[in-house]
């Protein structure tokens, strides 16, 4: 929830082997301002926020018992519209299209094999056995191509020298707590 909640599929072509593919919604992210904070001469924490990202990538997964560690490589495209001092002289917007490189590691746990009483009924059974829980982190890095520019071309900043489009790289990591259903 950091950065997004995200909703995700993964495919199994072995028992170890799968391909993930996921979109984070980004604009409802808890810490998703705090990334896009501008400097506090130039608006501050974002007045508005939009942006999704679609990604995914290979995940190994190595056995032990029920439960399984596993590692992945993830690619990630997110598009993100920002607007800062909404409504004053200065307003000013800026578009992002970032491509994010990212290691994620983690485990799978099973609890649902562990703590939910036999039952023979076939949702239970289901249940029993599909539901895990995912803990685990991303790692990686974020290259962020941006353009700003002010709303109104006759404000007050318009004729601020400052670049107005570039690229940076930045380190990018998330933590990770999800829950699925095994089909």
């Amino acid at each position: 929830m950091q950065f997004g909640p995200v909703l995700s599929a993964e495919y199994n072509f072995t028992r170890n082997l799968a391909l993930n593919a996921h979109a984070r919604f980004s604009s409802v992210g808890a810490l998703t301002s705090i990334l896009h904070e501008a400097d506090v001469d130039r608006g501050g924490r974002p007045d508005q926020f939009s942006g999704i990202a679609f990604g995914g990538g290979p995940m190994w997964f190595f056995k032990t018992k029920k439960d399984k560690a596993y590692v992945g490589l993830q690619f990630e495209y997110e598009m993100s519209d920002v607007l800062y001092m909404q409504d004053y002289v200065n307003e000013w917007k800026s578009d992002n299209r970032k491509m994010i490189l990212m290691l994620n590691t983690g485990y799978r746990f099973r609890f649902a094999q562990k703590l939910i009483p036999g039952s023979h009924r076939p949702f239970d059974k289901f249940i029993r056995e599909a539901l895990f829980l995912n803990t685990g982190i991303y790692a990686g890095a974020e290259r962020n191509q941006y353009k700003w520019d002010y709303t109104d071309p006759e404000s007050i900043g318009a004729d601020d020298p400052t670049p107005r489009e570039g690229k940076e790289i930045k380190p990018f990591g998330m933590l990770e707590v999800s829950v699925g259903i095994e089909f």
